[in-house]
């Protein structure tokens, strides 16, 4: 069943998930007083696509980068933004489906 979810929405998946990491990132170097909060629900929401589809290296890297926001950590957001944008991007380079 999951590979049949993961056929059907993989590459729905991948462009929400670069358009996720790209604000998340637009944000951390915007710096304002909202930065973290919307670090917080790009993530929490991407961290969630992927636990759907049972992608677990992305879901986890995204709720590194949730919790390190959470806690107004810059450091540690940017270390997780690129283990998320890194695993995201093995994915869709592991992945037939990307392509289209």
């Amino acid at each position: 069943m999951i590979e049949g979810l993961r056929a059907r929405f993989m590459s729905r998946f991948l462009e929400s998930a670069r358009s996720r990491v790209g604000r998340a990132s637009k944000a951390r170097r915007a710096g304002n007083a909202n930065s973290f909060e919307q670090i917080v629900s790009e993530m929490h929401a991407l961290a969630g696509e992927a636990a759907l589809l049972e992608i677990g290296d992305v879901a986890h890297a995204a709720r590194e980068c949730e919790e390190a926001a959470r806690r107004g950590d810059g450091a540690g957001v940017d270390m997780a933004l690129g283990r998320v944008e890194a695993t995201a991007t093995l994915c869709s380079q592991n992945d037939p489906s990307a392509a289209k």
